[in-house]
Formats: C-alpha cells, structure tokens, sequence
C-alpha cells in the first residue's frame, strides 16, 4: 500500500502524521508535534530543516507530503456559473470567480469542487479556492529544505470534514441522526480555530474563529451562533444538526460539556487520532490539533484525488474531435499493419540469416581452397621457372661426369651432388631473348662472363673425398671451364672415419642461366675389365676368390676393377 505523510504548518508548530493508505481507509503509523518551548524558525528554509532533523530522529522515513493550508491562507467563495463541456468547465469557473476576486488574478493559484445543483436548476455552482502564490511557493521550500516531495495542497476545512467522516465511521465519534443532514467541525486552540460545515463530502461554509473567541465561554457561544446563523441564512432548509468539537489545549479547559448547555444542537467531541497507536505518546489535549493532518490521510483513503489540490488543479481538456472514432480505427489498422509487417521482416531477416552464415561458411571453404591452391601454384611456379631457366640436373651431373675421367678416382671421389634454386633468381627468359646471343669472356677464366642483366638461378653443392687439396682444385679448373658455372668455392669438412687419409670437401658452384644448346660435351670412357670366372662354391655361395682382399669403397685401387 502507498505511504503518505502529512503536515499540517500549524502556528505553534508543524503537525505530523504518517500513514499507509487503501481502499478500507488508512492505517495511522506516527503523528509527531512540534517540541514545547521551540521557536518556530520564520523562513521555510530554516523550517524545513529543522523539520528534516525531527524526522531523522523519530525515525520517520520519508514519503510523498501533503499539506494542509490553514482557512485564513485560503479564500472561498460560492460561484454559480452556466452549464458548458467538461473539457471547458475550468475557463468558464475561473470566469466566473475572478470577477469577485480582489487579488490580481496573475499573483493567486485556483482550484474548485463542483457542487451538486438541484435537480431542474438552469446553472451550475462550484466551490472556488484560491491561495497566493507566495504562500505556495513557501510550501515547496520547506519541503525542499525537508528533502521531501510535495504530492499535494489542501485547504484544511476539506481535511477537517474528511475527519470527521473517519471518526464516525471507526466509531471515534458519535454518529448523527441524519446521515444527510449537515454538521458543524469546531477545531479549537488556544490561538483560535475553524469553524466548519460538512454536508456529506462537501464543505459548504468556513469561517476562522478568532483567539479573542476563544479567550471566554460567553465569547466562544455568541461566535457559534452567529457562525450557525450566517450559514443558516446563505442555505435556509439546510441546518445544522449537529456541532463535533476537536478539543485542543486551551487555556487546561475542556469545551464540550460548557457548550452544550448554552447551545440549542448537540455537542460531540472526538479525537482525530483514534485508531493510533503511536497517538498515546501525545497528550489527550492535544490530540484534537491533529485534525488536519490525520484528514488529509483520511482524504487521500477515500479517493486518489483530493477534493481541492494546488499541486495538480482542474485544468481546462482539450476536447476530443468528431473524428476520433475514426482515427482511432485508423491508428488499430496500422498498428496491426506495422505489427504483422514487423512480423514477417522478422521471419524474413531469419532466413537471410540463416542463408547469410550459410554463405560465409561457404566463403571460409573457398578461401581455404585459394589459399591452398595460392601455395600450390607458388611451387608450380618456382618449380616450372627453374626448369624454364635450361639448367637441367641431369646436363649439368652430364658435364660433371664428363671432367672426371681426367682425375685421378684413387685420389678424389665425387660422393654427392644437390642443385637448389638460387634465392635471388630472376624470372624466367623467353628463348631467342638477351641470354641466346652468348656471353662474353669472363677476365681470368676459360668461363665466359655474365652479362650485367644475367644473374645466379641455381646453387650447386658437389661433395668429394680426396686426399690432397690438389685434386680438388684441379676439378674446381675443370669446372670453372664449363659455360654455365659462375663463381666456385670449396669448404673443407674434415677427414671421414673409415675413409682413409682422404678429406671430405664441399664444393659450392654458382650455375648461370643458359640453354640447353650449351651443353655439347661428350664423355669418352672406357668400359670396364671383366671379372675372371671363379669355380663355383659347393656349399652355394658366391665364388670368392681367395686372393682378393676385402671390398673397401673408401679405397678404389685396393679393389678388383
């Protein structure tokens, strides 16, 4: 349930109340008084924060506020004003009631309550209230100052007749003969009072009783009764039928008993804050001042709207057109049309979804595929650019083979041969092109030279067994004879276990592009001796001839040619 506090700026001091409201009425929680013997700070600033710490130290937590204005803040006034729209009733009020108002209309707020006309009457008639904005204004910083939040702004007559109807219905208050018929609300202290009249949920007469009244009995009857007259007299047929006294501290005396002797209508007294359990922390007489706060709670459980509120006053509609039928229609169409569009782009952008990863799943297997073939095509590429340069591994094993029948094989062997593609190769040469008009000779050597454009497409590695650096430098001249080597170096490995006195040599060979026409060398060499016949062994094995000694590849001149 909705929590709402309550405040009632009385003179003495601010009266607090605090409740949760629901539809079977109000629950009351706190109701809190100004400390005895404080002075009342005069700015709202100063009172609302004073008004915050006394809060803080009841423990009361905050809530939305609603404040009720003393009669003498407020004008009220009876106004009677033609039969016109709902939606233009507030202009033709406020019409109405300005012509009576003494104030600027610019410097005061208004709000009203409509009053039950008789039935058959030509015109209407409202409750007009107005409050100057300044005292507004006031309101909000103190609640400002306080922290709180201003919900609402009722005269007190209104809360103070919502009071009484609480009392009497949680039998706080003795019940009137007549449900219908009006009653007077006397709220009393010893600065004054109200006088108020209720007449079911309306508030047809309030006036202020003045602290002279209050001041003796005689005094406080006569201004009864001129109050029971002046209302008699504005609403004849309508008298009061009763008078409820909320009894307040005044002066240590009790009204209600003295009253009704000296009045011709019953006197009642009842305690606001029946219903309270945090009330019985308050004096007994000072209960009664409780009476416009407790109302306003009261107020807020009969229904969500206040009968009179500043904060959100009747305010003139705009009036609904002809039309609206119509474009209300039109609005549904749409709606329904945007609905069932948005649904089908929904299915729709589902699918394109789905056709969309399907696709890029599709994307990732093709560019998988590029990326494969990419490589593949680089080493067909390299593969076929060597190839295309005419410097076939097997011319060129072909050319080597042809310089080794003038070494000597029992002092150098050729033991391993790789060509890898130069690093820096240049691509391949149409033939016909630069290369196939022939090189020139190249100073110092048998070899021809390398023209400016031509460059290294090949890098060949010879390693051999000798057993002198000699050899290897006589087969390094034979090779540095052959067209198609550039530069020749040697780098020694180091002796081979099992290999004799013989060292092993790499022999690194830079090969030139040149065609295939280049290679012309023929190898002349004689076929080898063969092997005497050998008389079989009985036992199967291979005829071994006894004199020859074991078979040493390292060791060519220890073996059987």
């Amino acid at each position: 349930m909705p929590r709402f506090l309550a405040i009632d700026p009385d003179p003495a001091g601010p009266l607090i109340a605090t409740a949760t409201v629901g539809r079977s009425g109000i629950k009351l929680e706190q109701v809190l008084a100004w400390p005895d013997g404080e002075n009342l700070p005069l700015a709202p600033a100063d009172i609302g924060a004073r008004l915050k710490e006394l809060l803080r130290e009841h423990r009361v937590a905050a809530a939305p506020v609603l404040v009720c204005l003393p009669r003498d803040k407020v004008v009220l006034k009876d106004v009677r004003y033609p039969k016109a729209p709902l939606q233009q009733e507030p202009l033709v009020v406020r019409f109405q009631a300005k012509k009576e108002l003494a104030a600027a209309e610019n410097d005061v707020l208004m709000d009203y309550l409509p009053v039950p006309a008789p039935s058959g009457a030509d015109d209407c008639r409202a409750t007009v209230v107005f409050v100057n904005k300044q005292v507004y204004a006031d309101l909000q910083v103190m609640c400002e100052a306080a922290g709180l939040k201003l919900a609402a702004v009722t005269p007190r007559p209104f809360a103070v007749a919502a009071a009484y109807r609480r009392a009497v219905a949680v039998a706080a208050a003795h019940p009137p003969d007549d449900p219908t018929a009006p009653v007077a609300v006397l709220s009393l202290t010893d600065r004054g009072g109200e006088f108020t009249v209720v007449h079911g949920k309306q508030v047809p007469f309030s006036r202020i009783v003045s602290a002279a009244a209050v001041g003796s009995e005689a005094a406080l009857v006569g201004e009864l009764k001129r109050s029971l007259a002046m209302y008699a007299t504005q609403h004849p047929g309508a008298g009061v039928q009763a008078v409820y006294l909320t009894e307040g501290l005044v002066a240590g005396r009790s009204w209600s008993g003295r009253l009704q002797t000296s009045l011709p209508i019953p006197v009642y007294p009842f305690d606001p804050t029946a219903g309270a359990a945090a009330a019985n922390d308050q004096m007994e007489a000072v209960r009664g001042r409780f009476v416009g706060a407790v109302g306003l709670l009261a107020a807020k459980g009969e229904s969500d709207k206040l009968p009179i509120n500043f904060v959100t006053p009747r305010a003139p509609k705009a009036e609904p057109s002809k039309a609206r039928t119509g474009i209300f229609l039109a609005v549904l169409s749409l709606a329904v049309l945007l609905a069932a569009g948005g649904g089908y782009g929904y299915l729709t952008k589902k699918k394109k979804d789905r056709e969309i990863t399907r696709l890029q799943g599709e994307l990732a297997d093709l560019n998988q595929e590029i990326a494969t073939a990419s490589y593949d095509k680089k080493r067909l590429a390299a593969l076929d650019g060597f190839l295309q340069r005419n410097v076939p591994p097997v011319d060129l094993l072909y050319d080597i083979t042809t310089e080794l029948p003038s070494i000597d094989p029992t002092k150098m062997q050729v033991v391993e041969f790789s060509v890898k593609p130069h690093k820096s190769a240049p691509p391949p040469r149409s033939v016909g092109g630069p290369q196939a008009k022939g090189p020139t000779a190249r100073p110092g050597t048998n070899a021809p030279a390398v023209k400016p454009e031509e460059k290294v497409i090949a890098d060949l590695t010879l390693t051999v067994l000798a057993k002198d650096s000699a050899e290897v430098d006589k087969f390094k001249d034979a090779l540095k004879r052959e067209k198609h080597f550039g530069k020749i170096g040697s780098v020694i490995r180091g002796s081979v276990t099992g290999a004799g006195d013989r060292t092993q040599y790499d022999i690194s060979v830079e090969v030139l592009p040149w065609k295939s026409s280049a290679f012309v060398r023929k190898l002349v060499a004689a076929f080898p001796v063969k092997p005497k016949a050998l008389p079989a062994d009985p036992d199967g094995d291979p005829p071994v001839d006894p004199s020859d000694p074991p078979f040493d590849p390292f060791n060519p001149e220890g073996n059987t040619p």
